[in-house]
């Protein structure tokens, strides 16, 4: 379970969605706080396997700049850069006769790798229709208006995220499909070492892990942070797997973003 420090949205993750849940989460949490979450009514955004052939399904001109594996060259990785490489999707990445992620994870032989695979619904646009419940929701509610999601997917063995700690555009909804996975996390203010930023070298980051709100999270269960929150993965080195909602706001700087789908398309 997550930190008794830290404030979340309902101890009871079994619970169902209500009226009063909903209304609660605009007011207290999106884009403001980090919290585990219910299960939205329509379960996970996709199955292991669906996602798994997903992936396997995005080859060539389909990959983005920004899609990567990373595979480490020592442990524990100490640099992004010097100790991580990035190896080919198409050909070191998840195939065909893996049969799906626990072939791939197989075939990395224990070594720590990491996957990032971004819009997904690119090449599913049938997903849209797995989030109404949340981007409705979102659309009627919410304060801060949503102008465009996008969909994509972590997976891997690392330890700690291989760029280390860092914020994100967009404010994130996580579906974890396979393993246990420690969200850190840290308020906008956070007073970080510059050194100590981006980087994966458990050494450096140790006094700030020391001071991060944490929450666990299982196969099944859903996480969210706000655009605002400072944050990195921990695992224990096992094979995990989310699928995520990216949500992003109505800055100028996400206006102009290339191919991301709006709501409303």
């Amino acid at each position: 379970m997550s930190s008794q420090t830290v404030n979340e949205l309902s101890s009871d993750l079994e619970r169902p969605w209500t009226e009063a849940l909903w209304d609660r989460f605009v007011t207290e949490f999106w884009e403001q706080n980090p919290t585990r979450l219910p299960m939205l009514d329509a379960g996970p955004m996709m199955t292991l396997q669906e996602l798994f052939d997903l992936a396997v399904s995005m080859r060539g001109s389909e990959r983005l700049p920004a899609d990567r594996l990373w595979i480490a060259r020592q442990e524990p990785p100490r640099d992004r850069l010097a100790d991580f490489m990035q190896a080919s999707l198409d050909l070191i990445g998840p195939q065909a006769s893996d049969r799906g992620f626990d072939g791939f994870f197989g075939r990395l032989g224990g070594r720590s790798a990491g996957v990032n695979i971004h819009r997904l619904q690119n090449r599913r646009p049938g997903l849209w229709g797995r989030l109404t419940e949340l981007t409705s929701r979102l659309s009627n509610n919410a304060a801060h208006e949503v102008r465009r999601w996008d969909l994509d997917t972590f997976f891997g063995t690392y330890r700690i995220t291989p760029f280390g700690a860092h914020r994100d555009q967009a404010s994130v909804f996580s579906f974890c499909l396979q393993g246990e996975r420690t969200y850190c996390t840290w308020p906008p203010d956070y007073p970080w070492d510059s050194d100590d930023l981006y980087t994966p070298d458990p050494d450096r980051l140790a006094k700030h892990l020391a001071k991060a709100e944490r929450f666990v999270v299982r196969a099944g269960q859903l996480f969210y942070w706000p655009s605002n929150r400072w944050h990195l993965v921990l695992t224990d080195g096992q094979p995990s797997v989310v699928v995520q909602a990216g949500a992003y706001g109505s800055g100028a700087d996400l206006l102009n973003k290339p191919n991301i789908i709006q709501l409303n398309q």
